[in-house]
């Protein structure tokens, strides 16, 4: 979970949606969860999500390609039926792994276009969602892979 999701939800009360092309399974027990490693990513994340509830946010958390347009769409309307209207957006997505951070001269297009999708085709598919909807701002988070 982001920085950028605790900092809001520390302002006071807030509704966030908090999307991904994959979620932790939502059937595992709290059990379950708290019998896996501390470091291990699910337990992080729903730790991550405890962590912003206490603060006294409405989180929502749900599975969608930023790049599939049809995805999106269904992933808005539940955020609306759920939530209420969509205020604004903080697009950060990425493609994170250990081919993200390679030197210029080994960059492949298959890895270049693993980041176009989230962060350029993703971008494309939000400002078309946008254009019907009442959000004050859509932030486009950049990446350090640049500076690397």
């Amino acid at each position: 979970m982001s920085v950028l999701a605790q900092s809001l939800a520390s302002r006071g009360p807030v509704r966030l949606a908090l999307l991904s092309r994959t979620v932790p399974d939502p059937h595992l027990t709290l059990q379950q969860i708290r019998e896996l490693d501390r470091d291990h990513p699910t337990r992080r994340r729903f730790e991550a999500i405890r962590a912003l509830r206490k603060c006294g946010a409405q989180v929502m958390v749900l599975a969608a390609d930023v790049a599939d347009a049809t995805a999106m769409e269904v992933a808005f309307e539940r955020i609306e039926d759920h939530l209420g209207p969509i205020r604004g957006v903080f697009h950060c997505a990425g493609a994170i792994d250990t081919q993200t951070f390679c030197e210029l001269t080994s960059e492949t297009p298959e890895n270049a276009a693993r980041q176009f999708q989230a962060k350029v085709y993703g971008t494309q598919v939000l400002d078309q969602l946008l254009q019907t909807r009442a959000a004050a701002f859509c932030v486009l988070m950049s990446s350090l892979a640049s500076q690397l």
